[in-house]
């Protein structure tokens, strides 16, 4: 069975909500039905397809059934998310390495398990991944959570907003608040020089957490960061009558954007 998207547009007063298909993407996968472009899931035994919709077809796919997360239609806030197993789930992809991407991701992680866990793997000889949890926090990425309200390394398990950044000087990857005003980098240097090849696991790193939406950006500016973290509030939280995992300082902490 394939789900088909469907079209919806959402005004605040007189103005069209922003949205990501107003900018370039890398590659970007959203199950929201508020979305401006939703991506279609091919469910076999589980999700087998999950489409890029930023034009550059990175489709994810998943051809073995017991490896394949399973779709969940209120899974996160009431909304849609792909269920990861924490066994041997695992989308593949090949997206191109650059340097200064950011990777910006919902994910509710509240039953991750406390070792560390690969979000997104790296085929590099020698590769750091993109972690939920570690116990170095130089591995840690930011997080947005409904229990604080500034950003705080990943300490507990939630429904968040994660936010990577791939080091543009050749030092790795890097954690960074919300206002992009801080950068600290990994103890392990990390050229991206090649692709981001699957999302769910890496051997004995797999990840037990549902995945709603996943983008990623090409050195974006903060404007931009600032727009998604805006939107992906809006629409994971506030449009399910929760309150937004934004600090209070936030540009976009009242209001989503809009064009």
């Amino acid at each position: 069975m394939t789900l088909k998207p469907s079209v919806r547009q959402i005004l605040l007063g007189k103005k069209k909500l922003w949205d990501l298909d107003a900018i370039f993407t890398d590659a970007w996968y959203s199950l929201h039905p508020s979305a401006a472009r939703i991506s279609s899931a091919t469910i076999d035994t589980g999700v087998s397809q999950l489409t890029d919709v930023s034009g550059n077809n990175y489709t994810a796919t998943q051809g073995t059934g017991t490896n394949q997360p399973a779709y969940q239609a209120t899974g996160f806030n009431g909304f849609p998310s792909l269920s990861f197993d924490g066994t041997n789930d695992l989308l593949s992809f090949s997206i191109p390495q650059k340097y200064n991407q950011v990777v910006i991701a919902v994910v509710d992680t509240t039953n991750l398990q406390a070792e560390t866990r690969t979000f997104m793997f790296c085929n590099f000889t020698s590769s750091q991944p993109l972690l939920l949890l570690s116990g170095s926090s130089n591995y840690r990425p930011a997080i947005f959570t409904n229990a604080f309200t500034a950003i705080q390394d990943l300490t507990i398990q939630d429904r968040a907003i994660f936010f990577w950044q791939i080091g543009g000087n050749g030092t790795g990857f890097n954690r960074t608040d919300v206002n992009a005003s801080r950068l600290i980098s990994s103890a392990h240097a990390l050229s991206p020089i090649s692709t981001f090849t699957s999302i769910g696991r890496n051997g004995g790193q797999d990840p037990n957490m549902r995945l709603s939406e996943l983008v990623v950006l090409d050195n974006p500016s903060q404007d931009t960061i600032d727009r998604v973290h805006g939107i992906f509030a809006h629409r994971w939280w506030r449009l399910a009558n929760l309150a937004v995992p934004l600090p209070s300082t936030h540009p976009y902490f009242l209001n989503p954007p809009t064009r």
